[in-house]
């Protein structure tokens, strides 16, 4: 399916894996789920930053 072939980059499974974290850490109120959400939409953001600096070269 042309509309699932967005997901299946690496910085779109992060930022879907740190939603999930951080939505499930605090509606479940798991403090320990919050950073591991953190630290995946992190390097995530760093990815998009990357890719956005590379291409105003």
């Amino acid at each position: 399916m042309p509309f699932l072939s967005r997901f299946d980059t690496w910085p779109t499974i992060l930022i879907i894996l740190g939603i999930a974290f951080l939505f499930n850490g605090y509606t479940q109120k798991q403090h320990d789920s919050i950073f591991p959400g953190v630290v995946f939409t992190r390097v995530r953001y760093s990815f998009s930053c990357t890719d956005t600096f590379r291409t105003m070269d």
